[in-house]
């Protein structure tokens, strides 16, 4: 089996920031990932690609964890914008979905949706 190393990279265009994530990432990466970046994201759009990050060792906790330690900076940075993830398998589908759920939680105002077309997504994230 391929095994994909771990990366997190960020493209900021105009109007949108695409992040793409691959391999197997620990929360605490993408903890530091956004700290380090989301000053950049604010008033934009943003998509994550997850399509290839393996989250088969991800515990539902672990995403609940997550929303929890990322939602003080999204919320000073982002609060009510638009973040897509691209999720076209059905575990990343799934977890992500699960991910928006304790966000929601967690008091995260993102509007954040799931989809499995990487062109929907853009579509979603371009409307007003």
């Amino acid at each position: 089996m391929h095994t994909v190393m771990p990366e997190l990279n960020t493209e900021i265009k105009d109007t949108h920031v695409v992040n793409k994530a691959s391999g197997r990432l620990a929360a605490e990466e993408f903890v530091s990932f956004i700290s380090g970046h989301i000053d950049q994201w604010a008033g934009k759009a943003v998509l994550w690609d997850i399509s290839d990050l393996d989250l088969t060792e991800v515990a539902s906790d672990d995403l609940r964890n997550y929303a929890h330690d990322t939602a003080a900076i999204v919320e000073v940075n982002r609060a009510g914008e638009r973040t897509a993830i691209y999720a076209p398998h059905d575990l990343q589908f799934g977890m992500a979905k699960a991910y928006t759920a304790f966000a929601e939680n967690a008091a995260i105002s993102i509007r954040y949706e799931v989809f499995r077309d990487i062109d929907e997504a853009m579509v979603w994230l371009n409307e007003s």
